[in-house]
């Protein structure tokens, strides 16, 4: 049996009089303090307990609460054109939000879900555009927009020990992507930082070892791997003007680091290629003609600051060897400091006294223990004596009775053989050290 009403049904407190329900029938509404709906028959101690309700809508403090009492709460939104068939199914729904899995779920069924949510100044026009959201996630195109619109985007991740007050600190998540700055920090308050990606066909087991990676990134020991695994790693960087199509071809970079062929190759596609090394102590690095050393691939040159090239030779054991020496093959071939005039054993002078240094050493297999650097050609300065004859400017030089010094060769007949090279620089008297022109003769 039922009865029908027009307009509205007011249920009154007993107590006070006053609205305790009103059924709104000209609005469809229902307008109550709280709305209780129990399982199967409600008890006399149900009707006065809400935390017994399966559903529970409170006015009061307007929230909301499905479930619960043995039963899982769901929520269900349907399209519009859902038959009665349909709605019976939740899977059906574009929207759920089930409480017994802990999941939400935006779409399906015909529809893109989206996750849109806006500052608190967003007027009613806003909302109605997701491009004018804070935060944005788009399941069509499996996007998730933070940040835009007078907003910076942040995503902070923070250990599982972090306190409350850690974690309204950006600073202290373990990682932190700053959409502001365009930045990603990964590790920090003591947690290294690791970036590991793996190929598509890594399983579950692979993807927890980082050896496993094709790229690996570890912070804690400043080092980057790409490679291995079945992949060879390459580096390739490209010209500001290379095009998208360009970018997919490594031959088209014009630096690229090879891993599986073991190769650097610097230059082409338009630009040349130069490898340039400073010393420690150069602090303006666009300044090439401070460089140490130079490869230039478009003159084809090799440019060192080295004055000299030597080679590393073996000394007789005991021997009192400086740069400048003049020095004289011994007993088994090892080297020693000459000591007598026109001696035809004369093997070269010691590389790197004054303000010279060897541009190239060979023969460096084995250290210089023992050993020293002799040049072979190019200037060097060499310890000379004048003490008998003044050595002027182009004066051949040759080996001297004061042990380690040249002396200028004015016997043509003895020079023959000995001659060590051609002095640069006069010493009229004494002994000195002088820049010569290393050319045995």
């Amino acid at each position: 049996m039922s009865e029908q009403f027009s307009g509205n049904v007011d249920i009154l407190h007993d107590n006070s009089n006053t609205l305790a329900i009103r059924l709104d029938g000209n609005h469809g509404d229902i307008m109550s303090a709280d709305l209780l709906l129990f399982k199967g028959v409600a008890t006399p101690d149900m009707d006065t307990d809400p935390a017994k309700a399966t559903i529970h809508l409170d006015g009061e403090e307007g929230t909301a609460r499905f479930g619960g009492n043995s039963k899982n709460g769901d929520v269900a939104l349907f399209r519009s054109a859902s038959t009665s068939s349909d709605i019976t199914d939740f899977a059906k729904s574009t929207i759920r939000i089930s409480g017994s899995d802990g999941n939400i779920r935006l779409g399906g069924n015909g529809r893109d879900g989206d996750l849109a949510m806006y500052r608190s100044g967003a007027t009613s026009s806003d909302v109605g555009d997701f491009n004018k959201a804070t935060i944005h996630f788009n399941g069509e195109d499996g996007n998730a927009r933070l940040g835009g619109n007078g907003v910076d985007g942040d995503i902070a991740l923070y250990k599982a020990g972090s306190t409350s007050s850690d974690v309204g600190d950006f600073n202290k998540a373990t990682i932190h992507m700053n959409g502001e700055e365009a930045n990603v920090r990964l590790g920090g308050n003591g947690k290294d930082g690791d970036l590991a990606m793996y190929r598509s066909s890594a399983s579950a087991t692979i993807v927890s070892d980082f050896n496993r990676a094709t790229i690996h990134f570890n912070a804690e020991d400043g080092n980057a791997r790409l490679g291995g695994n079945a992949v060879d790693g390459d580096i390739a960087l490209f010209a500001s003007d290379a095009s998208f199509s360009e970018v997919s071809d490594f031959n088209k970079a014009t630096i690229r680091l090879d891993g599986e062929e073991g190769n650097i190759i610097l230059g082409a596609n338009g630009k040349d290629g130069d490898l340039v090394l400073f010393p420690a102590s150069v602090t303006d690095q666009s300044n090439w003609d401070l460089a140490t050393i130079h490869l230039d691939a478009n003159s084809g040159d090799i440019r060192l600051s080295g004055a000299d090239c030597a080679e590393l030779f073996e000394l007789t054991p005991g021997a009192d060897v400086e740069a400048g020496t003049v020095l004289v093959l011994g007993d088994g071939g090892a080297l020693q400091p000459c000591d007598r005039a026109y001696d035809k054993r004369v093997a070269g002078v010691v590389s790197g006294a004054g303000s010279f240094r060897p541009g190239l050493i060979l023969d460096a297999r084995g250290g210089r223990r023992g050993r020293a650097p002799v040049a072979l050609m190019g200037k060097t300065y060499c310890k000379v004596d004048a003490t008998n004859e003044a050595i002027e400017i182009g004066d051949l030089l040759t080996t001297s009775d004061t042990p380690g010094h040249a002396m200028r060769a004015t016997d043509s007949t003895k020079a023959f053989g000995t001659v060590i090279g051609k002095a640069m620089r006069s010493q009229p008297s004494g002994k000195g050290l002088i820049p010569i022109l290393i050319g045995l003769q």
